[in-house]
């Protein structure tokens, strides 16, 4: 990812975390690894050519799940 990308997937993720999207006390980079590691899992195991959309959302919902503010 070039740095641009970077800095924006940064500001991304931060803004997230002050929306409490995200658990203020998450570690961002970490959060960004394993949404990364979502990404390959899901296009590796999308051998039925699955609806984007619906890989999107199960990212995304897999990710805050486990990002998520505590309770």
């Amino acid at each position: 990812m070039s740095g641009s990308g970077r800095v924006a997937q940064a500001a991304m993720l931060r803004g997230a975390q002050a929306d409490r999207l995200i658990d203020e006390a998450a570690d961002l980079d970490r959060v960004r690894r394993v949404y990364y590691a979502l990404l390959r899992e899901s296009l590796h195991d999308n051998a039925d050519g699955a609806d984007p959309d619906v890989l999107a959302a199960r990212i995304i919902d897999t990710l805050l799940q486990g990002a998520g503010p505590r309770a």
